[in-house]
């Protein structure tokens, strides 16, 4: 069985991903699985694009990290967001796709405790900085 599922080779095992695929065998579960990215992309993906949020703002600090390599998620689907957004940055990460945890996981979690840290010796510890 191949392990490759995303940039980086054997970033997942075999082990790895007979646990995902074995939850998808039951029927009930590959169903609810479908259902969901199904009522994301129809309904979802069709507001975003038709620009339904346009008038909304979100303030929230927001980071979203992604796969330089991420054949879904891809630059030029985007851009936009700039005037809507108080705090939003986006990151592309090298060697990477769409599985971001699993293949950089070192990465995720040293942005994680960046941005979640508050400024500080605690801060420092943890981020090395």
């Amino acid at each position: 069985m191949s392990t490759r599922v995303g940039a980086v080779p054997n970033a997942w095992s075999e082990q790895d991903i007979e646990l995902f695929a074995e939850r998808l065998r039951e029927p009930a579960r590959s169903d609810a699985a479908s259902a969901l990215y199904r009522c994301f992309i129809v309904r979802e993906a069709a507001r975003i694009m038709t620009g339904t949020y346009r008038h909304c703002r979100l303030s929230t600090p927001t980071r979203s990290l992604i796969g330089a390599d991420d054949p879904i998620v891809r630059p030029e689907f985007l851009g936009g967001f700039e005037e809507h957004t108080d705090d939003f940055g986006v990151e592309f990460i090298d060697g990477a796709a769409h599985f971001l945890v699993d293949e950089t996981p070192d990465v995720v979690l040293g942005r994680a405790l960046e941005f979640f840290a508050p400024p500080g010796p605690c801060h420092d510890a943890a981020t090395g900085t």
